[in-house]
């Protein structure tokens, strides 16, 4: 279990949120979009979502280690995550070719609404140190 307060209340708002963007995936393809293969949405999710966890460990406990520090990693993980980001996104057109729109909005909804999660629980996290 995670000891870092900071870390399990971020882990807790995650899975909030993806629970909520599983159920509106879920009935969006079950409603408006069932012609749509919402495979890539529903691995997506997980994905971002653990991606964005790890990062924000990192960076949780690299604030507390060295403040000065804590610019550098984040802009290191800041463009690690654009990077691994951009290699799932190229994967997915030239692989999978199915419903790229779909993905693409998809994909970039949820790193919206995780970024903002990130960046509001770091600007928190610092505020209180």
């Amino acid at each position: 279990m995670v000891q870092n307060q900071p870390i399990r209340k971020f882990i807790i708002r995650s899975l909030v949120i993806a629970g909520f963007c599983f159920f509106l995936a879920w009935i969006l393809s079950q409603t408006f979009l069932k012609q749509l293969n919402f495979t890539g949405v529903y691995l997506l999710i997980p994905f971002i979502m653990l991606v964005t966890i790890l990062l924000h460990s990192i960076l949780i406990i690299a604030s507390k280690n060295n403040p000065n520090k804590f610019i550098n990693k984040f802009m290191a993980s800041s463009g690690l995550k654009l990077m691994l980001y951009l290699v799932v996104i190229i994967i997915y057109v030239f692989f999978v070719k199915r419903d790229i729109i779909l993905f693409i909005c998809a994909f970039l909804s949820l790193y919206l609404m995780f970024t903002v999660l990130e960046i509001s629980a770091i600007i928190n996290h610092l505020k209180k140190n």
